[in-house]
């Protein structure tokens, strides 16, 4: 919104380069601002990560458990197996199978 700060930390980016952006006004104009390199790359790559999490909710590994430790392992588990998904299917070039057949 452009109202509020927001706080990045990053060991990638310098914080001082910066692009430039177009945004839109209420009335539908568009204006060109100035952006920081750090949180253009991360609105370009923000999509990415809601569709592992998508793929991850899909068959996601529930296992109530009384020990902590349980839940955060099958969560890595099931981050585990997405990524796994998400490599093959960019390696092959093609879609051959949906990510149940591949966990399966």
């Amino acid at each position: 919104m452009d109202r509020k700060a927001v706080m990045f930390a990053s060991n990638f980016h310098k914080p001082d380069l910066a692009e430039t952006v177009d945004r839109k006004k209420k009335d539908g104009e568009k204006v060109t601002i100035a952006c920081p390199l750090m949180v253009k790359d991360y609105n370009s790559s923000m999509g990415y990560v809601d569709k592992a999490d998508q793929l991850k909710s899909t068959y996601e590994i529930s296992r109530k458990s009384k020990r902590w430790w349980h839940r955060i392992i099958w969560h890595f588990v099931d981050v585990a197996v997405v990524n796994s998904f998400i490599i093959f299917t960019e390696r092959s070039g093609v879609k051959i199978m949906d990510l149940k057949t591949f966990r399966l």
